[in-house]
């Protein structure tokens, strides 16, 4: 476990960021109130953890456009929300409105779900229309059956490379990307001085991201039941232990080429990112060229089977609290942030790296717009997006099949457990009926 969070921590080559998800136990479930407003109706008070750009723009954007005012309140993480939200919920009360950022903190959204603090919202998003807000990442938002949050922003990881590389193995963007990294894996395991990849994913459930990529479900989230495919979860445990086989190799390497791009690229295979897609291939498809003399090939971490299907990771969603005495103007605000433009203040030379990528296909088609005409800062200066790549960043949405919002409890306990079998210390068998076990028990809680 220390050498692989080493090698997560430390394989920073570009860019960083926080990321992760939060949750307890499951309390009474709420039922829409009846109670009539009375003082502070024209006050909607909001909990978020730490600060988000988009948060701080579109709250900023409502407050200026709606007779009502926000009461904002931001607490230092989510554990320390997820408490102060609890104890209001007790004394009768708690916030109309609560933000997560699925990167600022050990969120678990099937146990939010199942805590009793947030209000059912079939009743405000019966009218979206799926040609706007794709229900695929929609869904994401409903669980146990009912519909719990809505998802803002979204994030996938993507492999990028040099076309040089891709040609010389003979490779195709189309390819399996598993089957490409467990080739370049296997080659190259025991050359001393290279690795297939680097894994730049800064969460404290590594796994569990991948298993989110992949589309590898462990529970049905509707039921609750066990639905685990020993198979195909087999399958994505060995892609997962060539990270481990590499990851001293991985390590050492990073240490050497951290302000060493060009000799990055010959080192290392792929460059994978679980980070803002939308400006990371404008950012890539100009350092690889500058650097390395290669242009960028970037591809998204498809379904373990299917090459044409992917799962995104939702990054920031919100939801209503279950005391509110203001749900159809806290959904306002909800929907408001669903629709905030993100690339209306984008200016000049301004790498927007804090934006994912928006769930509204409305808003996500100005963003890919604006990121084709205008420049960044970086270690080059980021070019506008090619046509090229504008044209398959446009073509991702359609791709999308599932959508979840990440269950970090889970992912940890489930890389505990499959440690040993990543380590080579033990059977994949023996570490399966572990991991059932474990699963059981937090389905059970």
């Amino acid at each position: 476990m220390k050498r692989f969070v080493a090698l997560l921590t430390g394989a920073a080559l570009i860019m960083s960021c926080i990321l992760g998800g939060c949750g307890k136990q499951p309390a009474e479930q709420p039922t829409a109130p009846t109670e009539a407003v009375t003082e502070g109706e024209n006050t909607l008070s909001v909990y978020l953890a730490n600060t988000d750009a988009l948060y701080t723009d579109a709250l900023n954007s409502f407050q200026a456009a709606e007779d009502v005012t926000l009461d904002v309140k931001t607490f230092h993480s989510c554990e320390e929300m997820f408490d102060a939200m609890q104890e209001a919920f007790l004394s009768g009360g708690g916030p109309d409105v609560v933000l997560y950022n699925s990167r600022q903190g050990e969120i678990d959204g099937y146990k939010l779900a199942r805590s009793g603090l947030f209000l059912p919202l079939e009743p405000f998003m019966g009218q979206l229309d799926p040609a706007i807000y794709p229900a695929a990442l929609m869904d994401a938002g409903v669980i146990g059956g009912k519909r719990y949050f809505v998802p803002f922003s979204y994030s996938l990881i993507h492999a990028y490379t040099r076309e040089e590389l891709m040609n010389a193995r003979g490779y195709s963007s189309s390819d399996n990307i598993y089957e490409m990294i467990l080739d370049e894996s296997e080659a190259l395991m025991d050359v001393a001085d290279n690795v297939p990849n680097t894994m730049s994913i800064f969460r404290s459930d590594p796994v569990n991201a991948f298993f989110e990529a992949a589309g590898v479900t462990l529970f049905d989230k509707t039921t609750g039941e066990v639905t685990v495919d020993k198979s195909e979860l087999a399958e994505f445990c060995r892609f997962v232990k060539t990270v481990y086989d590499n990851a001293e190799k991985t390590a050492a390497l990073n240490g050497q080429f951290s302000n060493d791009f060009a000799g990055a690229a010959k080192h290392f295979s792929f460059f994978s990112e679980d980070d803002s897609f939308l400006n990371m291939a404008r950012f890539y498809q100009s350092l690889f060229p500058a650097q390395a003399g290669s242009p960028m090939v970037a591809m998204p971490y498809h379904k373990l089977n299917n090459t044409e299907a992917l799962c995104a990771s939702i990054v920031c969603f919100g939801g209503v609290g279950a005391r509110t005495k203001m749900p159809e103007k806290a959904y306002e605000l909800l929907k408001h942030i669903l629709d905030f433009d993100v690339a209306a203040g984008w200016k000049d030379n301004e790498e927007t790296a804090m934006y994912y990528a928006p769930v509204s296909l409305t808003v996500y088609e100005k963003a890919v717009d604006k990121l084709s005409v205008n420049t960044g800062n970086g270690r080059v200066t980021i070019a506008p997006l090619t046509e090229e790549n504008a044209d398959r960043l446009m073509e991702i949405p359609q791709k999308i099949t599932e959508a979840v919002i990440p269950n970090a409890t889970l992912g940890l306990t489930a890389q505990t457990v499959l440690e040993p079998y990543f380590m080579g210390a033990d059977s994949f068998d023996n570490c399966y009926d572990a991991f059932l076990e474990e699963l059981r028990n937090y389905l059970s809680e």
